[in-house]
């Protein structure tokens, strides 16, 4: 993960650790959706 400033120059860099093999992130397509298309 990095984070920069407004000229996209990286400021501050932080490795994020693997998830073990037996972890998922999933991730509900249609719930993402409604809030994606919230606003618009």
């Amino acid at each position: 993960m990095t984070f920069t400033d407004e000229s996209l120059t990286p400021k501050f860099t932080k490795p994020i650790p693997p998830l073990p093999p037996e972890e998922h992130l999933g991730v509900n397509r249609l719930t993402l959706r409604e809030i994606l298309l919230s606003g618009l």
